[in-house]
């Protein structure tokens, strides 16, 4: 069992600390929080005293009870913790993004290395999707389609942090340039390593934003993966929701996914007029994250090295990708200024 500590108490680490504690392959031990109040409010949810709370990560990480810490907070925050963590030996797993841009991932990668080399610990970014395991039986089940033409990858969904932007209020992190923010980052992330998981890293690529004029950062947009085989299509936002589903074309039918997220439902369709649908998916998990937070504890408690640089390769590919598309659009954040 691995000793967790958090770093940030916002919904999403809620979640990933149920979904680990699930597995029983985690003990949580400690939370980080700019606040001791705030900290002491999540730890006493888990029956932890205040002795396992506090406002300083390298007094968090001196703590020899920690072996591994996940990193939630804003993005912008994400490399600069995470060099913390790893300098003092533990394994880190960081929330996607885990970097700002590229030329922060080549230095966190420089360290990842050397903390590797020195105390065997891990940096591992959290794309929880590319874990599930119905993510798998499609990315097995693309050979049903034979030559692929395209595919169509949709992820969108309505932020009410839009609203304060609308209403004149102070933008959140999550639309924020000093934090990294933006529908790329945040919510286009997704579909990009969904893409990048099933098919490498694209050949070249294109973005066509909706930009908010009161932040400087995209709300969503048109994004095109060009491949040998043809073209991803990704609509991504976070000012509008889409219901609509993963499709995959291929000569010999189309593959059919509820989503980029959660999935629970896979069909194959074959082309041929009257074919009836193939149901691939198996059953889902009761945690969204319960299938990422077990594999990273395999990789960890197995030393499976393979394992993390085929996950890195994915974060280093998704990391370049963002970072170009930022580029021809002129999104510049805080921490490129």
């Amino acid at each position: 069992m691995l000793n967790l500590a958090i770093i940030g108490t916002s919904w999403i680490t809620k979640s990933f600390v149920d979904a680990a504690l699930s597995t029983k392959e985690y003990k949580l031990v400690a939370v980080y929080s700019r606040s001791l109040a705030t900290a002491s409010q999540f730890a006493e949810e888990y029956k932890l005293g205040k002795d396992a709370c506090y406002t300083s990560i390298d007094e968090m990480c001196k703590d020899a009870k920690v072996q591994v810490v996940y990193i939630a907070s804003p993005n912008s925050l994400h490399f600069e913790q995470a060099k913390q963590v790893l300098s003092h030996g533990k394994h880190a797993i960081v929330e996607k993004p885990c970097c700002s841009n590229t030329l922060e991932f080549i230095q966190l990668e420089r360290i990842a290395q050397q903390s590797y080399k020195e105390t065997g610990a891990m940096c591992i970014e959290a794309f929880r999707h590319i874990q599930e395991k119905n993510f798998k039986v499609l990315k097995d089940s693309l050979p049903k389609l034979g030559k692929i033409y395209m595919s169509l990858l949709p992820f969108a969904s309505f932020s009410s942090r839009y609203t304060d932007i609308l209403e004149g209020r102070l933008a959140a992190p999550v639309f924020s340039a000093d934090f990294s923010g933006g529908c790329l980052l945040d919510t286009g992330v997704y579909p990009i390593s969904f893409a990048i998981r099933l098919w490498g890293k694209p050949k070249s690529q294109q973005y066509f934003p909706y930009m908010i004029p009161q932040t400087g950062t995209d709300g969503g947009g048109t994004i095109l993966l060009v491949y040998d085989w043809g073209i991803a299509n990704i609509v991504t936002s976070k000012i509008f929701t889409s219901k609509a589903t993963v499709e995959i074309y291929g000569e010999k039918g189309t593959l059919r996914a509820n989503a980029i997220t959660d999935l629970d439902s896979i069909e194959f369709v074959g082309n041929a007029k009257g074919t009836q649908a193939e149901q691939l998916a198996g059953p889902k998990e009761s945690f969204n994250l319960a299938e990422e937070a077990t594999e990273f504890a395999r990789i960890i408690r197995d030393n499976d090295i393979q394992a993390a640089a085929d996950l890195w390769q994915v974060s280093s590919d998704v990391m370049d990708v963002m970072t170009d598309l930022r580029k021809q659009n002129g999104i510049v954040f805080a921490a490129e200024r």
